[in-house]
């Protein structure tokens, strides 16, 4: 081999290398089996209007549904811009929690395009991510309420579950959401929200036992709308020895006066020196394993709108839940007449 020839097959190796982009992915950033980020997920089309007609899903388009498991992105992440590319459809805003968000709604097909951008404070960009809409995908759960392996859990817990699309509620029943302790069911009972994402179960005593370990016991004879089975899960937790912490759940109300536009880049609140977290002008936000007195702080509000009360002294009722509620009213600005007009479109959401 010539000495000419063995340097450009050199040559074209060093570029090949260069051009493959194979670099280790970050812990919060590695594929699961489909090649996406591990926890990110998006459902199949389904039409909750057929019950389950997943030909007409296929072929006309229905809804699919993106969620991301907590921890699935780094803790700098504070929201995600989520839209159809192949529909072109309007970006969607959510809030990331504890490094995952809740099922977001999109109308799509199989095989469409859908982006999830992250952006940390100030608007700035950290990643995108692609995922197409599959032809098929059995329904997964988002989180639980209580996390797996928790311990020292409120007695006055709530539990829920979150699924990454809408769940047929006639398999929701005693024999495939349970509550076991003991080797023995809880008595309880069972809700699910309108949209078939949230299950919920409230024990029959009102609060769980002290210093008891649980599990909830998820079995495959639920079913999405395309009865498709979820796979079998079992979610460990451990109670704290008394009632010694409660919960304080923050809810927002805002309010559209003479059709005044609405932030929907939504709020911040902040309880006493925590981080400061970001909620929708409707969310709600659940602060649990609370003791004594606690500031709420609600900031973040555009110049047309108020809340007469934004901070708020709570003091804890050991195994109880305090409402803050929040009540946002939005009035139309001052006319423009005069002024000049800025339009920034930097983070994908118009602002003037």
């Amino acid at each position: 081999m010539s000495g000419i020839f063995r340097h450009f097959i050199l040559a074209l190796f060093v570029v090949g290398m260069a051009c493959s982009g194979e670099h280790p992915a970050s812990p919060s950033q590695s594929g699961d089996e489909d090649g996406q980020i591990a926890g990110l997920v998006i459902s199949n089309a389904v039409l909750p209007a057929t019950s389950g007609d997943f030909a007409a899903a296929r072929e006309e388009g229905g809804s699919a549904f993106v969620s991301a498991a907590p921890n699935t992105f780094t803790a700098d992440a504070l929201y995600a811009l989520i839209r159809n590319e192949t529909a072109g459809s309007a970006r969607v805003r959510k809030t990331i929690t504890e490094g995952g968000f809740d099922p977001v709604k999109l109308d799509g097909k199989e095989g469409d395009d859908v982006s999830v951008a992250l952006y940390k404070a100030g608007g700035d960009r950290l990643s995108v991510s692609h995922i197409k809409i599959p032809p098929r995908r059995p329904p997964r759960v988002v989180r639980t309420s209580p996390g797996k392996g928790r311990v020292d859990v409120a007695l006055n817990t709530l539990i829920e579950i979150v699924f990454s699309e809408p769940i047929n509620k006639t398999t929701v029943a005693p024999a495939s959401v349970r509550l076991v302790t003991g080797g023995a069911d809880v008595d309880g009972t069972l809700a699910i929200s309108e949209d078939g994402l949230v299950v919920r179960f409230t024990p029959a005593a009102g609060n769980l036992s002290p210093s008891a370990s649980y599990r909830i016991v998820l079995a495959s004879a639920l079913r999405d709308l395309d009865s498709e089975p979820l796979d079998p899960l079992e979610i460990e937790f451990s109670t704290a020895s008394k009632a010694i912490s409660g919960s304080i759940l923050i809810r927002i109300e805002t309010t559209s006066i003479s059709g005044a536009r609405i932030d929907e880049d939504g709020y911040f609140i902040q309880m006493d020196a925590l981080p400061i977290v970001r909620v929708g002008p409707g969310d709600e936000k659940l602060f649990d394993e609370l003791i004594g007195l606690h500031s709420i702080d609600l900031s973040g509000l555009s110049d047309n709108c108020i809340e007469a009360e934004s901070h708020r002294s709570v003091m804890i009722t050991p195994g109880t839940t305090t409402t803050v509620l929040f009540q946002v009213q939005c009035t139309p600005p001052p006319p423009l007449q005069g002024r000049l007009v800025f339009l920034s479109e930097r983070d994908g959401n118009s602002e003037i």
